[in-house]
């Protein structure tokens, strides 16, 4: 296990069940929360999924010790408190380290153990050093936490986290994060950095920031910004091709007649065409329809595109 640490499992007195699965669901939590935090924009969920649990033996251990089902252990871990900790080693000054909660009132219930489980460290991208390294929490992190069992909730808690990590290469870059935990849904509702995606390098690198843009507004639930932003990549991309001043008014049909006449028929024919790609951005962005699929899909086509092109401005036909 990469995550798992049985030394802060903490005091089980008088069950059974042995902390072979505590220290699976510190697992799943952790690989999910990296997930999270490194490849979701904000407003972005993602679901724990705890038959993960079995690749690691426990379904076995069930068995073995016959007390308790895997879906009454699913609903216990659903409604469990969790306690992250940080191992505090992003801190570049002496703090003291948070400590876990190791021991529980022996009347505690099964559900109201907490899970103890030590702060995954990530790798994303730092503004510092401009690419991507790993980071790692803070020893704040983690500190303060609310819990609240409301009447509709049915007992599950609702957590709200707040993580620090910085850079280990630079020691300069911090990025926070608020993360809302409800059953095993977790919600990144706060980044102070934006998520710097992966752009293709067939993207021109002066328009690398509308896609990041675009990327960004998709992956936060924004479809329809980022219909936009992915429709004046077009716009500008064409323009840049026929060299055409940005600032000059034209007809996106007409832009695009130009640009498919620059291109080749030929080509055209045989590639995703970026006429038809500005006419669906088009219409999604102004009757507000469209998913996430569709904003997937229509970028999909524009690397084909531009990577199509590529070669073939490389390799041309009459060469």
């Amino acid at each position: 296990m990469k995550y798992g640490n049985e030394n802060i499992v903490g005091e089980r007195s008088g069950r059974s069940i042995s902390p072979q699965f505590e220290m699976a669901c510190q697992e799943v939590i952790c690989e999910a929360l990296v997930e999270l935090m490194t490849q979701k924009g904000i407003y972005q969920k993602i679901h724990i999924n705890y038959a993960n649990t079995l690749k690691f033996g426990v379904h076995e251990i069930l068995k073995k010790e016959n007390e308790h089902s895997y879906e009454d252990l699913n609903i216990e871990f659903n409604k469990r408190p969790w306690q992250p900790v940080s191992k505090g080693l992003g801190s570049d000054l002496d703090h003291t380290l948070p400590k876990f909660n190791s021991t529980n009132p022996l009347t505690s219930k099964d559900e109201e153990l907490y899970l103890n489980f030590y702060l995954p460290e990530i790798t994303t991208y730092c503004k510092n050093c401009k690419t991507k390294t790993t980071h790692l929490s803070m020893a704040s992190s983690g500190r303060n936490y609310i819990e609240s069992i409301e009447v509709d909730h049915q007992g599950y808690l609702e957590q709200y986290f707040v993580f620090h990590y910085k850079c280990s290469i630079c020691r300069k870059s911090i990025i926070n994060f608020l993360i809302t935990r409800f059953k095993n849904k977790m919600t990144l509702c706060g980044r102070s950095d934006r998520l710097n995606y992966n752009i293709p390098k067939v993207i021109p690198k002066k328009f690398r920031q509308i896609i990041n843009d675009a990327q960004s507004s998709a992956n936060e639930n924004d479809n329809f910004a980022g219909f936009y932003h992915l429709r004046t990549f077009v716009e500008h991309f064409m323009k840049d091709i026929l060299s055409i001043d940005i600032n000059t008014q034209i007809r996106g049909d007409d832009l695009a007649e130009k640009y498919n006449k620059e291109v080749g028929s030929k080509i055209v024919g045989r590639i995703p065409s970026l006429s038809s790609i500005y006419s669906d951005l088009s219409k999604f962005m102004h009757s507000r329809t469209g998913e996430k699929k569709d904003f997937d899909s229509l970028f999909e086509k524009i690397v084909d595109h531009l990577s199509a092109k590529e070669l073939n401005d490389k390799y041309p036909e009459n060469a």
